[in-house]
């Protein structure tokens, strides 16, 4: 039975077929569980565990997307606005899966929502308060450790699926196969970590236009070693107006 029949038996609730296997094959079986086990584990605590601390029980309503213009004295973030912003983070990224998303993995669905949402909301809150040294580099620093974490559980989803593939082309049978349902969940994975993704994206591009933040104020010094994401997301746009021209 291929990757693409077990998955569709998956996704139909049915349960799938076991191929014939050698005297071995419990042995390469139990190897091949044991590497994924501890792959999931470390992807899921150091990618995205401490976000998950975030979340509150009662969210209220979700902040507006719109920047507004910053013609007005800098707004001072509170710890309500925190508490807001952990608020919305746990109702929009604990919405359900998308039905073409269900096979992605659990360990990144179960946080990357809300650590995505959670800085989108930090993004399209109070945006005036960036007028503020001290309050864009502490937002600087959100973005960058944001990138860092989806980064780690980037290449944690890469890696993961690599022994399962050097092992399916050893062995085959039910490892290949595992090998391409692999594959199947790892796609179903970005594209749930796309769908969040966008959102910090647009907050970004709306703050840069806004004339509130640029690329060089994510390089390490004097806007040198800007991180090839930022210049991809907003290096190439043109601030519609000064942000903080009335300063």
């Amino acid at each position: 039975m291929s990757g693409h029949d077990l998955v569709r038996n998956m996704r139909a609730g049915g349960k799938s077929a076991r191929t014939e296997s050698g005297r071995g094959g419990g042995r390469d079986n139990c190897l091949v569980f044991a590497v994924l086990l501890v792959a999931v584990g470390l992807l899921g605590y150091f990618g995205i565990a401490w976000w998950v601390k975030q979340r509150a029980p009662e969210p209220p309503a979700a902040p507006s997307v719109a920047v507004a213009s910053a013609r007005a004295e800098p707004a001072a973030w509170t710890e309500k606005d925190t508490a807001q912003c952990r608020a919305f983070a746990n109702k929009a990224g604990s919405t359900p899966i998308p039905s073409e998303m269900t096979l992605a993995v659990r360990s990144v669905t179960d946080g990357f929502g809300v650590m995505a949402s959670y800085l989108e909301c930090q993004l399209t809150t109070k945006v005036t308060r960036l007028c503020s040294p001290e309050a864009k580099a502490v937002l600087v620093g959100q973005v960058s450790d944001y990138l860092a974490r989806t980064d780690l559980i980037t290449t944690g989803l890469h890696l993961q699926g690599a022994p399962m593939a050097v092992l399916g082309e050893m062995f085959g049978g039910e490892i290949s196969a595992g090998s391409s349902i692999y594959d199947i969940e790892k796609d179903s994975t970005f594209a749930y970590m796309k769908m969040y993704n966008d959102r910090v994206v647009l907050g970004l591009k709306k703050l840069a236009q806004g004339g509130l933040i640029e690329a060089s104020d994510f390089g390490s010094f004097m806007g040198m070693g800007v991180p090839a994401v930022i210049t991809e997301m907003i290096g190439s746009i043109k601030p519609e107006r000064r942000g903080c021209a009335w300063r």
